[in-house]
């Protein structure tokens, strides 16, 4: 309500194809995603989702077991299972409305990632709610607004080889 006329979650997933591994951190990941690059970006996708759940694998057709916690994944936007899927970064904005109290979120991820909200997308004073700087994540954490209202939220995600997914 009073967020906008298309509701869904504004994804961004960029990739770099370099013939050397790039580092596998959050740190890499904003580098690829800043305005300009920071490193060369092979490919760029835009799109808007309804829910967050990625994976790196062929959907429907992979068979079981499914990434994460939830069935019916969508492959990566843009990326193509059957080629490279590595050294991807991906930036997921959205406003939630939210009531004031406590709030769970959950994650589940491979590799890293970082939530923020603050007073915009890009509030470089934007308070961390949670973040998994490598390796793979499936948990939760509690998040108090004190008011309600409409908030930025802005969850990066980056990948540098082997399995891949994100809700």
């Amino acid at each position: 309500p009073g967020s906008g006329r298309d509701p869904g979650f504004s994804v961004r997933l960029v990739q770099s194809l370099q013939n050397q591994p790039l580092a596998n951190s959050l740190a890499r990941a904003e580098q690829q995603l800043a305005t300009p690059p920071q490193i060369p970006i092979d490919l760029t996708t835009n799109t808007t989702a309804r829910v967050i759940n990625f994976t790196q694998r062929l959907v429907p057709d992979d068979p079981p077991p499914a990434d994460g916690n939830f069935e019916d994944a969508a492959t990566f936007p843009g990326t193509d299972p059957f080629g490279n899927t590595d050294d991807i970064a991906m930036e997921v904005l959205a406003y939630l409305d939210l009531p004031a109290g406590r709030h769970t979120f959950g994650v589940t991820s491979d590799d890293g990632f970082e939530l923020r909200s603050g007073a915009s997308f890009t509030d470089p004073n934007a308070l961390v709610l949670g973040v998994k700087t490598s390796g793979t994540y499936n948990g939760t954490f509690d998040v108090i607004a004190e008011a309600a209202g409409l908030y930025p939220f802005r969850l990066v995600w980056f990948e540098r080889g082997g399995g891949a997914h994100l809700e």
